[in-house]
């Protein structure tokens, strides 16, 4: 069942996912150990709370309730398509004790491949910004319509 946050996870969601580490996956393969546990730019999105969680294994999106949000109940590992505003997301369901359910958008996995926490901080908070972030327009489109529609203003009133 989900949990309703009031209050920034960031906090819970890094403790809950460094038990994970030490309880379950320490040692495997894929693992990055120049990684460490961090939950990056969390922030209310549409009454939500929004971020991109940092594990040794993986680099995810991550969403769960805000204030006064009541999700329905999902079924874990069930998939959720959402539309954020620079692209359209598939999210699975999860769920742990601490955290009830969220959904979670894998973006990299495993990030074996990231030199460092410092770089791999620099990315979750760059994906952070770009997910929310409006799509660019060609700013030369812009200004050609804006031409037309004063230039067709400016022969209106010269008549």
């Amino acid at each position: 069942m989900p949990q309703n946050f009031t209050e920034n996870p960031s906090a819970l969601i890094e403790a809950t996912f460094n038990q994970i580490h030490a309880e379950q996956m320490v040692g495997l393969p894929f693992i990055n150990e120049r990684l460490r546990v961090s939950a990056v730019g969390f922030t209310l999105f549409e009454g939500d709370w929004l971020g991109v969680l940092l594990t040794p294994w993986a680099l995810n999106l991550m969403l769960l309730p805000g204030p006064d949000r009541h999700w329905q109940a999902f079924t874990v590992g069930e998939k959720i398509g959402l539309k954020l505003p620079s692209n359209d997301y598939t999210f699975i369901v999860g769920e742990h004790q601490a955290l009830g359910q969220y959904l979670a958008c894998s973006v990299r996995s495993p990030v074996k491949d990231i030199p460092g926490q410092k770089a791999g901080l620099q990315l979750a908070g760059d994906l952070s910004r770009l997910m929310t972030a409006l799509p660019a327009v060609n700013v030369t489109e812009v200004d050609e319509s804006r031409r037309r529609l004063l230039g067709g203003m400016m022969k209106q009133s010269a008549l």
